[in-house]
Protein backbone atom coordinates (compact mmCIF):
# COMPACT_ATOMS: atom_id res chain seq x y z
CA UNK A 1 0.00 0.00 0.00
CA UNK A 2 1.15 3.13 -1.10
CA UNK A 3 1.61 6.37 1.47
CA UNK A 4 -1.48 8.10 -0.27
CA UNK A 5 -2.79 5.29 -0.12
CA UNK A 6 -2.59 3.94 3.44
CA UNK A 7 -3.30 8.19 4.98
CA UNK A 8 -6.47 7.50 3.13
CA UNK A 9 -7.35 4.41 4.16
CA UNK A 10 -6.80 5.72 8.32
CA UNK A 11 -8.69 8.53 7.84
CA UNK A 12 -11.64 7.02 5.56
CA UNK A 13 -11.62 4.74 9.32
CA UNK A 14 -11.91 7.34 11.15
CA UNK A 15 -14.88 9.23 9.32
CA UNK A 16 -16.45 5.71 9.58
CA UNK A 17 -16.07 6.17 13.41
CA UNK A 18 -17.35 9.64 13.29
CA UNK A 19 -20.67 8.32 11.88
CA UNK A 20 -21.22 6.19 14.40
CA UNK A 21 -20.43 7.74 17.54
CA UNK A 22 -19.40 11.81 16.48
CA UNK A 23 -15.83 13.16 16.40
CA UNK A 24 -14.96 12.73 20.38
CA UNK A 25 -12.93 10.55 21.76
CA UNK A 26 -10.93 10.05 17.91
CA UNK A 27 -10.98 14.13 17.32
CA UNK A 28 -8.11 14.88 16.99
CA UNK A 29 -6.93 11.66 14.98
CA UNK A 30 -7.61 13.47 11.28
CA UNK A 31 -5.14 16.57 12.42
CA UNK A 32 -2.71 14.20 13.34
CA UNK A 33 -2.76 11.81 10.81
CA UNK A 34 -2.39 14.82 8.06
CA UNK A 35 0.43 16.38 10.20
CA UNK A 36 2.41 12.92 10.56
CA UNK A 37 1.82 12.33 6.78
CA UNK A 38 3.26 16.24 6.01
CA UNK A 39 5.71 16.25 8.20
CA UNK A 40 7.27 13.34 6.49
CA UNK A 41 7.24 10.75 9.05
CA UNK A 42 7.13 7.01 8.63
CA UNK A 43 4.49 4.85 7.33
CA UNK A 44 4.93 3.20 10.75
CA UNK A 45 4.18 5.93 12.59
CA UNK A 46 1.02 6.83 11.27
CA UNK A 47 -0.15 3.24 11.52
CA UNK A 48 1.41 3.16 15.50
CA UNK A 49 -0.49 6.42 15.87
CA UNK A 50 -3.92 4.83 14.45
CA UNK A 51 -2.94 1.86 16.78
CA UNK A 52 -3.52 4.38 20.04
CA UNK A 53 -6.82 6.26 18.29
CA UNK A 54 -8.82 2.63 17.61
CA UNK A 55 -10.01 2.17 21.26
CA UNK A 56 -11.25 5.17 21.73
CA UNK A 57 -13.78 4.65 18.96
CA UNK A 58 -17.35 4.95 20.24
CA UNK A 59 -20.10 2.76 19.78
CA UNK A 60 -23.33 3.06 17.90
CA UNK A 61 -24.65 6.38 19.33
CA UNK A 62 -26.58 8.41 16.78
CA UNK A 63 -30.06 7.24 16.55
CA UNK A 64 -31.29 8.65 12.92
CA UNK A 65 -35.04 8.34 13.68
CA UNK A 66 -34.74 10.83 16.51
CA UNK A 67 -33.25 13.81 13.55
CA UNK A 68 -34.38 14.49 10.20
CA UNK A 69 -32.75 15.49 7.00
CA UNK A 70 -31.47 19.25 6.52
CA UNK A 71 -32.11 21.03 3.76
CA UNK A 72 -31.78 25.15 3.16
CA UNK A 73 -34.92 26.12 5.09
CA UNK A 74 -33.87 24.29 8.76
CA UNK A 75 -29.83 24.09 8.39
CA UNK A 76 -29.54 26.59 10.79
CA UNK A 77 -32.08 25.18 13.18
CA UNK A 78 -29.65 22.43 14.45
CA UNK A 79 -26.41 24.44 14.57
CA UNK A 80 -24.98 23.53 18.27
CA UNK A 81 -26.43 20.21 18.20
CA UNK A 82 -24.40 17.01 18.61
CA UNK A 83 -26.88 14.58 17.80
CA UNK A 84 -27.67 16.41 14.30
CA UNK A 85 -23.62 15.67 12.89
CA UNK A 86 -24.43 12.49 10.74
CA UNK A 87 -27.53 14.76 9.14
CA UNK A 88 -25.00 17.60 8.45
CA UNK A 89 -22.68 15.10 7.43
CA UNK A 90 -25.07 13.93 4.54
CA UNK A 91 -26.21 17.67 4.06
CA UNK A 92 -22.71 18.94 3.09
CA UNK A 93 -21.93 15.77 1.61
CA UNK A 94 -25.26 16.64 -0.71
CA UNK A 95 -24.12 20.16 -1.48
CA UNK A 96 -20.53 19.84 -2.36
CA UNK A 97 -21.94 17.28 -4.93
CA UNK A 98 -24.17 20.17 -6.26
CA UNK A 99 -22.16 22.65 -5.81
CA UNK A 100 -18.25 21.98 -5.53
CA UNK A 101 -16.15 22.52 -2.39
CA UNK A 102 -15.25 26.05 -2.85
CA UNK A 103 -18.83 27.32 -3.24
CA UNK A 104 -20.19 25.07 -0.27
CA UNK A 105 -17.38 26.58 1.38
CA UNK A 106 -18.43 29.92 0.86
CA UNK A 107 -22.27 29.48 0.83
CA UNK A 108 -22.16 27.95 4.47
CA UNK A 109 -19.06 29.18 6.45
CA UNK A 110 -20.30 32.93 6.92
CA UNK A 111 -23.48 30.88 8.88
CA UNK A 112 -21.25 29.62 11.28
CA UNK A 113 -18.58 31.64 11.87
CA UNK A 114 -20.12 33.01 14.95
CA UNK A 115 -19.01 29.57 16.58
CA UNK A 116 -15.81 28.96 15.67
CA UNK A 117 -14.89 28.27 19.10
CA UNK A 118 -16.92 24.70 19.33
CA UNK A 119 -15.39 21.90 20.66
CA UNK A 120 -12.27 24.18 21.64
CA UNK A 121 -11.38 25.14 17.94
CA UNK A 122 -11.20 21.12 17.08
CA UNK A 123 -13.66 21.71 13.88
CA UNK A 124 -11.61 25.23 12.94
CA UNK A 125 -8.25 23.17 12.96
CA UNK A 126 -9.91 19.65 11.39
CA UNK A 127 -10.83 22.30 8.49
CA UNK A 128 -7.59 23.98 8.18
CA UNK A 129 -6.07 20.26 7.85
CA UNK A 130 -7.80 19.59 5.15
CA UNK A 131 -7.53 22.70 3.37
CA UNK A 132 -3.62 22.23 3.63
CA UNK A 133 -3.62 18.59 2.27
CA UNK A 134 -6.70 19.19 -0.26
CA UNK A 135 -8.68 16.32 1.32
CA UNK A 136 -12.38 16.95 0.02
CA UNK A 137 -13.78 14.28 2.29
CA UNK A 138 -12.22 16.04 5.73
CA UNK A 139 -13.65 18.77 4.48
CA UNK A 140 -17.21 18.01 4.26
CA UNK A 141 -16.58 16.19 7.90
CA UNK A 142 -15.32 19.34 9.44
CA UNK A 143 -17.96 21.45 8.27
CA UNK A 144 -20.54 19.03 9.64
CA UNK A 145 -18.30 18.63 12.82
CA UNK A 146 -18.33 22.56 13.29
CA UNK A 147 -21.96 22.87 12.75
CA UNK A 148 -22.68 20.11 15.05
CA UNK A 149 -20.81 21.67 17.92
CA UNK A 150 -21.29 25.42 17.17
CA UNK A 151 -20.56 27.55 19.92
CA UNK A 152 -21.35 31.01 19.17
CA UNK A 153 -20.05 33.80 21.16
CA UNK A 154 -21.56 36.69 22.58
CA UNK A 155 -22.98 39.31 20.07
CA UNK A 156 -21.04 42.88 19.60
CA UNK A 157 -22.00 45.92 18.44
CA UNK A 158 -20.42 45.65 14.99
CA UNK A 159 -20.88 49.27 14.09
CA UNK A 160 -18.63 50.59 16.94
CA UNK A 161 -14.98 52.10 16.51
CA UNK A 162 -12.50 48.89 15.83
CA UNK A 163 -9.46 48.50 17.95
CA UNK A 164 -6.21 46.81 17.62
CA UNK A 165 -6.18 42.97 18.64
CA UNK A 166 -4.05 43.75 21.30
CA UNK A 167 -6.51 46.71 22.92
CA UNK A 168 -9.38 44.38 22.98
CA UNK A 169 -7.46 41.83 24.94
CA UNK A 170 -6.68 44.60 27.11
CA UNK A 171 -10.00 45.94 27.86
CA UNK A 172 -11.33 42.48 28.24
CA UNK A 173 -9.48 41.32 30.84
CA UNK A 174 -9.58 44.44 32.38
CA UNK A 175 -13.57 44.18 32.63
CA UNK A 176 -13.39 40.79 34.22
CA UNK A 177 -10.28 41.24 36.59
CA UNK A 178 -12.55 41.57 39.93
CA UNK A 179 -15.23 39.23 38.62
CA UNK A 180 -14.30 35.80 40.37
CA UNK A 181 -15.09 32.82 38.11
CA UNK A 182 -15.24 29.00 38.69
CA UNK A 183 -12.92 27.57 35.95
CA UNK A 184 -13.92 23.90 35.86
CA UNK A 185 -14.91 21.50 33.25
CA UNK A 186 -13.46 21.37 30.04
CA UNK A 187 -11.95 24.32 27.48
CA UNK A 188 -15.46 24.35 26.14
CA UNK A 189 -17.32 24.60 29.63
CA UNK A 190 -14.99 27.17 30.57
CA UNK A 191 -15.30 29.44 27.45
CA UNK A 192 -18.82 29.21 27.92
CA UNK A 193 -18.70 30.53 31.48
CA UNK A 194 -17.31 33.40 30.12
CA UNK A 195 -19.13 33.85 27.20
CA UNK A 196 -22.20 34.15 29.59
CA UNK A 197 -20.95 37.34 31.39
CA UNK A 198 -22.23 40.83 30.18
CA UNK A 199 -19.22 42.34 31.13
CA UNK A 200 -17.81 39.75 28.82
CA UNK A 201 -20.16 40.88 26.18
CA UNK A 202 -19.89 44.53 27.01
CA UNK A 203 -16.10 44.71 26.14
CA UNK A 204 -16.05 43.27 22.33
CA UNK A 205 -15.71 45.50 19.65
CA UNK A 206 -14.58 44.93 16.24
CA UNK A 207 -11.27 44.55 15.38
CA UNK A 208 -8.98 45.97 13.60
CA UNK A 209 -7.01 43.92 11.04
CA UNK A 210 -4.81 44.88 8.20
CA UNK A 211 -5.29 43.94 4.32
CA UNK A 212 -2.17 42.32 4.55
CA UNK A 213 -1.18 39.16 6.41
CA UNK A 214 -4.40 40.18 8.95
CA UNK A 215 -3.56 37.31 10.96
CA UNK A 216 0.32 38.75 12.01
CA UNK A 217 -0.14 40.58 15.04
CA UNK A 218 -2.66 38.46 16.36
CA UNK A 219 -0.59 35.42 15.94
CA UNK A 220 2.33 36.99 17.53
CA UNK A 221 0.26 37.76 21.01
CA UNK A 222 -0.40 34.39 21.05
CA UNK A 223 3.29 33.24 20.07
CA UNK A 224 4.40 35.18 23.16
CA UNK A 225 1.43 34.13 25.41
CA UNK A 226 2.09 30.40 25.37
CA UNK A 227 5.54 31.09 25.42
CA UNK A 228 5.16 32.64 28.00
CA UNK A 229 2.46 30.63 30.03
CA UNK A 230 3.12 26.79 28.14
CA UNK A 231 -0.59 26.69 29.11
CA UNK A 232 -2.61 24.15 27.01
CA UNK A 233 -5.33 26.33 26.37
CA UNK A 234 -3.61 29.11 24.49
CA UNK A 235 -1.66 25.77 22.54
CA UNK A 236 -5.33 25.42 21.04
CA UNK A 237 -5.04 29.45 20.40
CA UNK A 238 -1.82 29.25 18.53
CA UNK A 239 -2.99 26.54 16.34
CA UNK A 240 -6.54 27.50 15.02
CA UNK A 241 -4.90 30.72 14.51
CA UNK A 242 -3.09 28.67 11.69
CA UNK A 243 -5.67 26.94 10.49
CA UNK A 244 -7.90 30.69 10.43
CA UNK A 245 -4.86 31.99 8.16
CA UNK A 246 -5.89 28.80 5.56
CA UNK A 247 -9.72 28.97 5.85
CA UNK A 248 -10.01 32.60 5.43
CA UNK A 249 -10.50 32.94 1.44
CA UNK A 250 -13.41 30.91 2.18
CA UNK A 251 -14.81 32.33 4.82
CA UNK A 252 -17.14 34.99 3.08
CA UNK A 253 -16.41 38.38 4.98
CA UNK A 254 -13.42 38.47 6.17
CA UNK A 255 -13.45 40.85 9.46
CA UNK A 256 -16.66 38.83 10.83
CA UNK A 257 -14.22 35.77 10.50
CA UNK A 258 -11.53 37.46 12.34
CA UNK A 259 -13.50 38.84 14.93
CA UNK A 260 -15.62 36.07 15.75
CA UNK A 261 -12.01 34.47 16.20
CA UNK A 262 -10.04 36.86 18.27
CA UNK A 263 -13.57 37.15 20.45
CA UNK A 264 -13.31 33.64 20.97
CA UNK A 265 -9.55 33.81 22.18
CA UNK A 266 -9.98 36.40 24.13
CA UNK A 267 -12.55 34.47 25.68
CA UNK A 268 -10.09 31.82 25.79
CA UNK A 269 -7.43 34.02 27.23
CA UNK A 270 -9.52 35.09 29.93
CA UNK A 271 -10.31 31.57 31.35
CA UNK A 272 -6.37 30.84 31.53
CA UNK A 273 -5.70 33.85 33.70
CA UNK A 274 -9.25 32.92 35.93
CA UNK A 275 -7.91 29.19 36.18
CA UNK A 276 -6.03 29.73 38.92
CA UNK A 277 -2.95 28.07 37.43
CA UNK A 278 0.86 28.79 37.41
CA UNK A 279 1.29 31.07 34.38
CA UNK A 280 4.55 31.72 34.26
CA UNK A 281 6.36 28.89 32.43
CA UNK A 282 8.69 30.05 30.09
CA UNK A 283 10.87 26.94 29.64
CA UNK A 284 11.17 27.52 25.49
CA UNK A 285 15.29 27.56 24.94
CA UNK A 286 16.60 29.10 21.43
CA UNK A 287 18.51 26.63 19.13
CA UNK A 288 17.38 23.37 20.97
CA UNK A 289 16.77 21.75 17.60
CA UNK A 290 16.27 21.96 13.92
CA UNK A 291 13.19 21.53 12.09
CA UNK A 292 13.70 17.79 10.92
CA UNK A 293 14.99 16.87 14.27
CA UNK A 294 11.91 18.29 15.87
CA UNK A 295 9.41 16.95 13.26
CA UNK A 296 10.62 13.32 14.14
CA UNK A 297 10.90 13.82 17.25
CA UNK A 298 7.29 14.95 17.63
CA UNK A 299 6.18 11.93 15.38
CA UNK A 300 8.10 9.37 18.10
CA UNK A 301 5.84 11.14 20.77
CA UNK A 302 3.03 10.02 19.75
CA UNK A 303 1.14 12.82 21.12
CA UNK A 304 -1.48 14.42 19.37
CA UNK A 305 -0.73 18.03 20.31
CA UNK A 306 2.61 17.75 20.42
CA UNK A 307 2.83 17.06 16.83
CA UNK A 308 -0.40 19.29 15.76
CA UNK A 309 2.03 22.35 17.74
CA UNK A 310 5.06 21.21 16.23
CA UNK A 311 3.43 21.15 12.87
CA UNK A 312 1.62 24.66 12.86
CA UNK A 313 4.97 26.26 14.25
CA UNK A 314 6.73 25.36 10.94
CA UNK A 315 3.67 26.39 8.80
CA UNK A 316 3.85 29.96 10.69
CA UNK A 317 7.68 30.51 10.79
CA UNK A 318 7.49 30.03 6.97
CA UNK A 319 4.47 32.58 7.10
CA UNK A 320 5.65 35.28 9.63
CA UNK A 321 9.49 34.27 9.51
CA UNK A 322 9.79 33.60 13.18
CA UNK A 323 12.40 31.66 14.78
CA UNK A 324 10.40 31.41 18.09
CA UNK A 325 8.12 29.14 16.46
CA UNK A 326 10.93 26.52 16.73
CA UNK A 327 11.57 27.27 20.34
CA UNK A 328 7.83 26.09 21.30
CA UNK A 329 8.39 23.25 19.22
CA UNK A 330 11.32 21.71 20.12
CA UNK A 331 9.88 22.43 23.96
CA UNK A 332 6.89 20.53 23.21
CA UNK A 333 9.00 17.79 22.17
CA UNK A 334 10.52 17.93 24.89
CA UNK A 335 8.06 18.79 27.99
CA UNK A 336 4.43 18.75 26.19
CA UNK A 337 1.91 21.43 27.71
CA UNK A 338 -0.09 19.83 30.89
CA UNK A 339 -3.30 18.54 29.64
CA UNK A 340 -6.39 21.13 31.71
Amino acid sequence: MDRTTLLNELLRRNREADLASGPLGNNHGPMTLLALERMGAPDERLKAYFATLEPRFGKQAFDLAKTGPLDEANWREHLGGFAWFPRYVEFFEARERELGLEATLRAYLPGMLSGLAGHAFHPLLRLGYALDAGNRDECVYALAYWAATWLPSPAYDAGAAPVAPGELLANARDALKDLPLEMSGNIVNRLRTVYAQPAFAAALKPVRFPDERPLAEASGLLLEAFRKTHNFTLLHAVTSCQALRLILPYAGERDAALNAFWHAVCAAWITVEKSGRELERDTAAPGALGWDEAFAKAAETLNEHTIKLVYTCRLEARCYGRPAYLDLAARECATPAPFF
